[in-house]
């Protein structure tokens, strides 16, 4: 139940005193080797258009067939996504949790739309279709947790994901609503030592 509660993320900002930071790299094909005490900077992220900086608290890996996720725990309760595809890198933030019921979903519904692999859905006045699902191996901090099953759900624009986690063992849902972020937008710092 521990990684479940990993997966929260509110939007609020804490700036951070940063001591024994080395150089900052823009090369997220490393992302692999990130690891706590790093820090991931989302330029101009904020309203007032400022960059924030996420120390990772912890790494946590979602690898499905051709598919792996890194997931990093950061400082203010933010989640990052950095998911490695065989010829693209893509950075999300997670925007917001998500209750599987207030996007129109239900067990039954996820059954039916993994079967045709085809189903759309709104919510928060976006529209949803069906881009993926499979079984996962989920790692949490590095080590292998448990066999998850994720359903993936994109916008036109491909600007925002709803993606859809089932959690075997503890029989939980993890909906989480993902911004994708330009990679421009990016850098990465890592800690000394």
């Amino acid at each position: 139940m521990t990684h479940f509660r990993l997966f929260t993320a509110t939007l609020t900002i804490l700036f951070l005193s940063m001591v024994a930071v080395a150089a900052e790299t823009t090369n997220l094909d490393s992302v692999k080797g990130l690891s706590p005490g790093d820090v991931i900077v989302l330029h101009g992220y904020t309203d007032s258009g400022k960059d924030l900086e996420l120390k990772i608290k912890a790494h946590h890996i979602l690898k499905g067939s051709g598919y792996e996720s890194h997931i990093f725990d950061c400082s203010s309760d933010e989640t990052i996504y950095i998911d490695l595809e065989k010829d693209k890198v893509i950075v999300s933030v997670v925007e917001k949790d998500v209750d599987l019921n207030a996007v129109g979903l239900s067990e039954n519904k996820l059954d039916k739309i993994d079967a045709k692999e085809k189903g759309s859905i709104s919510y928060d006045g976006k529209e949803f279709n069906y881009f993926d699902s499979d079984e996962a191996a989920y790692y949490e901090n590095g080590e292998e947790d448990e066999k998850v099953y994720y359903w993936e759900f994109d916008t036109t624009d491909g600007d925002y994901t709803l993606q859809v986690i089932y959690f075997d063992e503890e029989e939980e849902y993890v909906v989480e609503l993902l911004e994708e972020l330009d990679l421009n937008e990016i850098s990465i710092k890592r800690s000394a030592g």
